[in-house]
C-alpha cells in the first residue's frame, strides 16, 4: 500500500520563491520544435502533433502538476479547421529543493496532442495551426519564464500521408507515457485522519518491486512528500 498525506491548498498551487537570472537567454537553455506524424491529413482523420523540448544539462521544466514550486507547462493549440485532444505528458521525475517537492522534466521530452481535421475542410486547403506555449525553465532556485508562439500548417488531402521517420520518433516519445492500468484493476481508498491509503489490486503487480513505485498526483488535492511507503501483498496482488 502507499501512504501519503492530504493537504488542501486554497490557492491551488503552492509556489516557491525564484530568483531570475539576469541576462540569461532562455532560448539558449531550451530548444523547442513542432513535430507532426503527417504531412497531409484527410478531413475527419486524426494525427499526433506536438512539441519537443531539448534542455541544457541541469535545467528542467515542470509537469502538468508542478508540485510545491514552479508552475505547470502548458500548450494551447488553436485552429478554425481542427479539434485538439488533451495534452499528453511523459512520466515526470521527482525533484526536491529546499524541502519542496516538484515534478519535472529534464533532457529531451515531447508533449503530444491528437489533432482531428474537421470533415468540412476542403481538400487542397492548407490548414493553419497556432499554439501558445508557456513554461518555466529552472536550475535549482533560479528560473526564467519561457513563452512562445507556435505556428505550422498541414495540407488537407484525399488521403492522410504519414512520415515514417516522424511516426517512429513520436512512438519513442509515447513509450515514456504513464501506463494505463488494466480495465479489471480494483482500486480502493481508506481515509484515516490526514493519511490516505490507496490500494491497487491486479495480478500483474505480483512481479513488481515496491521500491520502484512513486505516486505522482495529477490533482493539487494531494500533498507532496519525498518519502513514500509501498507494500506489495502477494496474497491479493495489491500495492
Amino acid at each position: 500500500m502507499k501512504y501519503f498525506r492530504k493537504k488542501l491548498y486554497s490557492i491551488g498551487l503552492l509556489f516557491g520563491v525564484f530568483i531570475p537570472l539576469l541576462g540569461q537567454d532562455p532560448n539558449e537553455l531550451l530548444k523547442t520544435n513542432v513535430i507532426s506524424e503527417v504531412s497531409a491529413l484527410k478531413p475527419g482523420d486524426s494525427a499526433w502533433i506536438g512539441v519537443t523540448f531539448d534542455l541544457k544539462p541541469g535545467w528542467h521544466i515542470y509537469w502538468k502538476n508542478s508540485g510545491e514550486s514552479g508552475y505547470p507547462t502548458s500548450i494551447e493549440w488553436e485552429s478554425g479547421d481542427a479539434e485538439f485532444g488533451p495534452l499528453k505528458f511523459p512520466t515526470p521525475q521527482n525533484y526536491q529543493l529546499m524541502e519542496m517537492i516538484s515534478y519535472v522534466h529534464e533532457d529531451s521530452v515531447a508533449l503530444l496532442t491528437k489533432m482531428t481535421l474537421n470533415e468540412e475542410v476542403q481538400t487542397g486547403d492548407r490548414v493553419q495551426v497556432s499554439g501558445k506555449l508557456s513554461t518555466l525553465v529552472c536550475y535549482e532556485e533560479n528560473c526564467i519564464p519561457f513563452d512562445k508562439e507556435l505556428r505550422f500548417e498541414i495540407l488537407s488531402a484525399n488521403a492522410t500521408k504519414y512520415s515514417s521517420f516522424e511516426v517512429q520518433k513520436i512512438n519513442k516519445f509515447k513509450n515514456h507515457w504513464p501506463v494505463e492500468p488494466p480495465s479489471d484493476t480494483k482500486l480502493s481508498l481508506l481515509v484515516e485522519g490526514e493519511t490516505l491509503t490507496l490500494s491497487v489490486e491486479h495480478p500483474k503487480l505480483k512481479n513488481l518491486e515496491a521500491d520502484k513505485f512513486f505516486f505522482f498526483p495529477e490533482s493539487t488535492f494531494f500533498g507532496h512528500i519525498e518519502k513514500q511507503r509501498f507494500e506489495i501483498s502477494k496474497d491479493n496482488f495489491s500495492v
